[in-house]
């Protein structure tokens, strides 16, 4: 990613994980452990809803199924939250997508659905084109 990612005089991107697969969490953090952002891990929604309150994200990569609820819920809630932030971009992993459900995701702002196993160089792409996105938003 270049440096044209990060808006200008702030911090690094907050890109928030919100992941119950530890397996899948290291993956990630191993994957951007060279880019410049800071990297939020929340295994549950709980800990996602609390980190997106304390700051804002530039990007959150959301699973689909966590043991506290549909991550979809965290997208909707978060879009009716009073101070949301509006430039944060939602990326979904899910383990399957139908046709139908996609555009339904599209509809409701997901920047990019990865479906599981996702592979390095697909989370890469995708995570450089929303935090450009993101900065240039």
């Amino acid at each position: 990613m270049d440096a044209a990612a990060t808006r200008p005089g702030s911090s690094p991107p907050r890109v928030l994980l919100v992941e119950d697969d530890a397996a899948i969490r290291h993956f990630v953090e191993m994957a951007l452990e060279d880019m410049p952002l800071t990297l939020v891990a929340c295994p549950t929604l709980a800990r996602a809803r609390a980190e997106l309150a304390a700051a804002p994200a530039a990007l959150v990569l959301l699973d689909m199924m966590l043991p506290d609820g549909s991550g979809l819920q965290l997208l909707e809630q978060e879009r009716r939250r009073p101070g949301a932030p509006a430039g944060t971009h939602w990326v979904l992993f899910s383990a399957s997508m139908s046709p139908v459900l996609q555009n339904d995701l599209a509809e409701l702002g997901i920047h990019q659905v990865l479906v599981k196993p996702v592979t390095l160089r697909a989370l890469l792409a995708c995570v450089q084109s929303a935090l450009l996105a993101y900065a240039g938003s």
